[in-house]
């Protein structure tokens, strides 16, 4: 509806947006740098932390969350794939305001303790004895995802995402790989089932995470051939380890 919700967001923009381009296709990319205030009730206040911190932890937000940000040296950051010039993609999102109890996640130990907690609190606050998939492509469900994880100075398994297998199926590049287009499958273009968020640790480190939906297996055939199990693989071959969800 045009009714105001609940819950308010603000943006407090602490510099002007610093705008360009990058890359052969000259993508417009930008940097800002804001303080996200909420204006939240007393009852929903450690909800809506939780869900922020979700969000940060594991993905982003804006055009292009589900990716780390490619782009090779430039002014703002040297991004997370070097030699990558063809046009701009994914995001990169830092955390340093203090005020706000962000959780010290530094290893898969760390991240599975907080997704466990953050699960048992929703089913506690939705009253549920279990979170069900509800057939939603990219219900937190953990039969539905695996998620894998490192601690890297670089990011390891983003080039997994420029493999011509693996960027030409459906639910690792989210799109179809030629016109004649599975028609098995609804809708004709689809978003990537895969996140890959590189989320700073400090002293140059990131845990590189790599969430894996798979709730629809149709999404991840490729010329009738089942790539999921080809993609796992290749993320443990970079040493990523199994954190939570299904084991594989």
């Amino acid at each position: 509806t045009g009714n105001p919700g609940i819950v308010q967001i603000y943006w407090d923009q602490q510099q002007e947006p610093e705008t360009g381009t990058q890359g052969k296709e000259k993508t417009p990319i930008f940097r800002t740098k804001g303080r996200l205030n909420l204006d939240v009730p007393n009852d929903d206040l450690k909800l809506f932390q939780q869900l922020l911190n979700f969000s940060y932890i594991m993905a982003g937000w804006g055009k292009g969350w589900r990716r780390a940000w490619h782009e090779g040296p430039s002014q703002w950051h040297s991004g997370f794939y070097p030699g990558y010039a063809k046009r701009a993609i994914g995001c990169h999102w830092v955390y340093d305001d203090a005020s706000f109890e962000m959780p010290d996640i530094k290893s898969s130990d760390d991240l599975k303790e907080f997704l466990n907690n953050l699960q048992n609190y929703l089913k506690i606050y939705l009253k549920q004895d279990r979170i069900s998939s509800q057939n939603f492509k990219e219900a937190w469900n953990s039969s539905n995802l695996t998620i894998f994880l490192k601690v890297v100075s670089q990011a390891q398994a983003i080039g997994l995402f420029h493999d011509d297998n693996f960027k030409t199926t459906l639910a690792i590049g989210g799109r179809f790989p030629h016109k004649n287009h599975p028609k098995e499958v609804s809708p004709p273009k689809a978003a990537s089932c895969v996140w890959h968020r590189m989320l700073p640790i400090g002293n140059n480190q990131y845990l590189e995470i790599v969430t894996v939906f798979h709730g629809d297996r149709r999404l991840w055939k490729r010329e009738g051939v089942d790539q999921l199990i080809p993609f796992i693989k290749a993320l443990k071959d970079k040493n990523l380890v199994f954190t939570w969800g299904k084991y594989f």
